[in-house]
């Protein structure tokens, strides 16, 4: 049980990186480089990934 909540703790945290890197990294990087609507789709994609991941982690981390 503790190896389950240490995994489930270190995926949150990889989960939370993901979001930071999405939103403070990434997207200002595809705004500057890329047309808007072209960064804002990929943003988007970014982001519909990280909340997929999170509903699965948290998801694991309730059951």
């Amino acid at each position: 049980m503790n190896l389950l909540y240490k995994i489930i703790q270190t995926a949150a945290a990889m989960w939370l990186g993901m979001q930071l890197t999405a939103g403070y990294v990434t997207a200002p990087i595809l705004f500057r480089l890329l047309p808007k609507m072209q960064a804002g789709e990929i943003a988007g994609i970014l982001f519909a990934i990280t909340a997929i991941c999170g509903l699965v982690i948290f998801g694991a981390a309730y059951a």
